[in-house]
């Protein structure tokens, strides 16, 4: 692997902008769009993106280990479906930063169903980690947000499909496991859409199908960020869609986060950096 970190960070960077444009992008068509509608374009333009390169490199043969495929294409559409449904109801930098805690449900199931043991200083950052959670979920006139535990939902099926990635990647190449789980999110989100669909104007398809182009966007910044860098370098730059999310909520709503948000949020992304740099320690030790 070629290290350039300035790539790198270049690459993050273009990541994070497009997920926290996306989030943008999504809160404004939930206004007036059902949130599955946004899911599955978001899906198909992806799935005709990839189709021809897909059938071009025969990635139908190349597919492997079909019941993980579908954990992993089921728990990343529900997480979409979730992050989505939450950018309705609360502000775009709390659905970011809730979304982003996938750091802290990983341990918690490898330990669960692997048996895989926690360290204790793993134990204290993943308290860290949801005392930001909480902090974040508490409003600020003492009203419970449930809709903010639908965000958080999106990150433990976030975190299980990154373990189905890990698994995947050891018998699927990249291209496989991203086109499998195009196919079968559009597929069942198709599913969902609703039975009489509401009046779309041609500004609001336009910005359905940048939601899908973001997508692309994001993942294919990501995995060049990954090529010029290391794990531990990335991740916490990936964060930068917080910074984003808070930007842009500041921008065009006019809205500055709680004090209870801002530092639940430090608190995350402190603790999930964290956690990410321990956790490749302790494999590196092993």
């Amino acid at each position: 692997m070629t290290l350039d970190i300035k790539k790198s960070i270049l690459y993050s960077t273009i990541a994070s902008l497009a997920y926290a444009i996306s989030g943008i992008a999504v809160k404004y068509l939930t206004s007036n769009t059902p949130y599955t509608m946004i899911v599955f374009s978001r899906f198909l333009v992806g799935l005709l993106y990839l189709t021809p390169f897909a059938i071009r490199n025969n990635e139908f043969a190349l597919i492997r280990n079909y019941p993980i495929q579908f954990v992993r294409g089921g728990a990343g559409l529900l997480a979409i479906m979730c992050f989505f449904c939450s950018l309705k109801y609360i502000p775009i930098v709390d659905a970011i930063a809730l979304n982003n805690v996938a750091p802290l449900f990983i341990p918690i199931i490898l330990f669960l169903f692997y048996k895989v043991s926690i360290s204790r200083k793993l134990i204290f950052c993943i308290i860290i980690g949801f005392i930001g959670v909480l902090l974040i979920i508490k409003p600020d006139k003492g009203i419970f947000n449930w809709m903010s535990l639908i965000a958080l939902l999106s990150s433990f099926f976030a975190a299980i499909a990154s373990l189905s990635i890990k698994r995947l990647s050891k018998t699927n190449s990249t291209q496989s496991i991203l086109f499998f789980y195009f196919l079968i999110s559009t597929v069942f989100s198709a599913f969902l859409l609703p039975v009489e669909y509401p009046h779309q104007t041609i500004g609001d398809i336009l910005l359905m199908i940048m939601v899908g182009i973001l997508a692309l966007i994001f993942q294919y910044s990501v995995t060049r960020a990954f090529k010029y860098s290391n794990a531990e370098v990335v991740s916490p730059l990936l964060y930068m869609s917080v910074l984003f999310g808070l930007l842009f909520d500041w921008i065009f709503h006019d809205k500055a986060p709680s004090f209870y948000s801002s530092i639940g949020t430090i608190f995350i992304v402190l603790s999930c950096m964290f956690i990410l740099v321990i956790r490749k320690r302790e494999n590196n030790n092993q």
